[in-house]
Parts: structure tokens; C-alpha cells; sequence
């Protein structure tokens, strides 16, 4: 019988990673909450995407950032775009991946 049960959870697709969903964390520097990140993961046309916000407070500076990852049915990368806050700067990323180049 136990062999049985484990050639069936073998044989059974497990569930989607990541899993879809919305996240949410923070982070905090003794006992002050110094930031935000919340994580959406959703199906796409060409797999998963991953969209990222995230808020902080570090030393004074207020940072942010949005990033979207999007990942092949194999959870390979295929596309990057990031777009960052600093107090001095705001640059932005993108960066599409193949097997062979960035």
C-alpha cells in the first residue's frame, strides 16, 4: 500500500511554483518598520510573471521600486524591467534573456 501511494504523489502533478498569488512582507530595524514589498504572481502567455512594488526607509532615504520578471514554462528568466526610486537618481532596467544572450 505504501508503495502504491507513493508512485501515485510521484506520478501526480504537484502544484504550480510559484504558486499564484499576492504576497505581502516588511522589514523592520529594531522594532521600526523600515519598509514594504508586495509580490503578485500570475500566469502569462508565455508562462509566469512576478510583478514586485517596494517601499523604504533607510538612514533617511526614501526608496521604491516596481519590477516585473517574467519566467518561461520552465521557470527559466525570458524578461526583466525594473524602475527604481532614489532620492538622487530614478533608472530604470530592461533586460530581455534567451538561452544564449541578454
Amino acid at each position: 500500500m505504501l508503495a502504491g501511494l507513493l508512485l501515485a504523489a510521484i506520478a501526480s502533478p504537484g502544484p504550480a511554483f510559484p504558486a499564484p498569488g499576492s504576497y505581502s512582507y516588511v522589514a523592520a530595524l529594531n522594532g521600526q518598520q523600515i519598509g514594504r514589498w508586495s509580490v503578485a504572481v500570475k500566469g502569462a502567455d508565455s508562462g509566469t510573471e512576478i510583478d514586485e512594488n517596494s517601499s523604504a526607509s533607510v538612514m533617511g532615504m526614501q526608496l521604491s521600486a516596481q519590477a516585473v520578471l517574467t519566467l518561461s514554462p520552465d521557470l527559466s528568466p525570458t524578461r526583466y524591467d525594473g524602475h527604481y526610486r532614489t532620492p538622487n537618481q530614478s533608472p530604470n532596467v530592461s533586460v530581455s534573456l534567451t538561452p544564449t544572450s541578454a
